[in-house]
């Protein structure tokens, strides 16, 4: 079976991490993928490196959160080139299936391939929660996705809610378990910086940028070493698509830092190719996220990694998460509510303990790569099968 698999971006976050995983894990007598991408970058040399053909294709680059006027304008314009574009790529390749792995491809690639008669898969990895991005989406269902993944409810909720509306398949990210366990050694991670072994080491892992909920995270920090003078706070990352704004708001968090005198307690690591080890480094990992967070692969990876995660209650961390059981919820943007939560894992070991240890069950029964890969594969099959469009495949 032949693939095209339209991709939105060249640098490698979330969406193109789950796209990787499972293009490795197809296999090859039986799938031919070919990516398409917007321009040589990090996804790109992985596909290169994994012996995949990629192409590129003029998507454009636009700027991340709101869109401008000219964003649009210029989303429209480039659409009508490339409709043609991956039509003819189409037909070059005999491709058997479209696989649009994100919105911005979801226009030009459903109606390349409506086109070409061959079927479409979309991957929804966002919320649609933007008032024209969620109406865009919604006139495009008349095309009839042969299937529609989205990787949460919350998500599949987010532009899935008309009675009349098709059902979404919900495959949940995973982990890789070889990846991330509690065997990794930690310990090279702390003496760098350094932390004492018995200094309780919290982390937030991931894109540094607003909506992520760093604020919130420094601000609980502040909170948590009244009471432990001695923890540490690690930002673990980078602005991932930002620029200038992204570097304004690195300076604001460190001015904030310094507002509440936190300067020995909060470190920034940047960007770490090391995050196994970081996780098991960690007695407590936080997702902070003030913007609902689809399916957030850092709670995955820590479940696996036996941690306990304190993660916001919206978004898809409710669907991972057993409150009390295998991690902990709070309410987004209450650093006071997160504090308290720090604070009782480390008041009680037991229960943190206690938590990592049914994190790592759950990781292994339900959340880990060969279950998602699997999915998605016997998607790809019976979407590729004559007559097969929408239904409800809830997994």
């Amino acid at each position: 079976m032949n693939i095209l698999f339209l991709e939105q971006y060249s640098k490698i976050s979330g969406g193109q991490l789950c796209l990787l995983e499972l293009i490795e894990r197809l296999d090859r007598q039986e799938f031919n993928p070919v990516v398409a991408v917007p321009e040589k970058g990090e996804l790109t040399e992985r596909l290169h490196s994994i012996g995949v053909e990629n192409l590129e294709v003029p998507v454009g680059g636009y700027s991340s959160g709101k869109k401008s006027l000219w964003d649009m304008l210029n989303y429209f314009l480039r659409s009508i080139i490339l409709v043609p574009l991956i039509l003819r790529i189409v037909k070059a390749h005999n491709i058997d299936l479209v696989y649009a792995n994100a919105p911005r491809t979801f226009p030009w690639g459903t109606a390349a391939a409506r086109l070409a008669g061959v079927p479409v898969v979309w991957h929804v990895h966002s919320m649609l929660g933007r008032r024209l991005e969620k109406r865009l989406t919604r006139s495009l269902l008349r095309l009839k996705p042969a299937r529609i993944i989205t990787v949460s409810r919350a998500v599949a909720a987010s532009f899935l809610d008309r009675e009349s509306d098709p059902e979404a398949d919900i495959v949940y990210n995973g982990a890789d378990l070889a990846r991330f366990n509690p065997e990794r050694d930690g310990t090279e991670f702390r003496k760098e910086f350094p932390v004492a072994p018995d200094m309780p080491l919290i982390g937030i892992i991931g894109q540094v940028s607003e909506w992520k909920g760093h604020e919130t995270f420094i601000r609980a920090a502040g909170e948590v070493v009244k009471k432990f003078p001695g923890a540490r706070f690690m930002i673990i990352g980078a602005p991932l698509y930002d620029g200038v704004k992204g570097e304004r708001f690195i300076d604001y968090l460190k001015s904030l830092i310094g507002e509440l005198g936190l300067e020995n307690n909060v470190i920034f690591t940047g960007p770490r190719q090391d995050i196994p080890q970081i996780m098991n480094a960690l007695n407590i990992i936080v997702l902070a996220s003030k913007e609902p967070d689809p399916c957030p692969r850092v709670v995955m990876e820590g479940l696996a990694s036996g941690r306990p995660v304190i993660a916001t209650a919206h978004g898809g961390a409710p669907e991972i998460i057993n409150p009390g059981i295998d991690g902990l919820l709070f309410a987004p943007g209450d650093y006071q509510e997160l504090a308290n939560k720090i604070v009782q894992l480390i008041e009680q070991p037991d229960m943190a303990e206690s938590i990592g240890k049914k994190a790592r069950e759950k990781a292994e029964n339900r959340f880990n790569i060969e279950n998602y890969s699997g999915q998605l594969i016997k998607i790809l099959r019976e979407a590729a099968s004559p007559g097969v469009r929408g239904g409800k495949h809830q997994l």
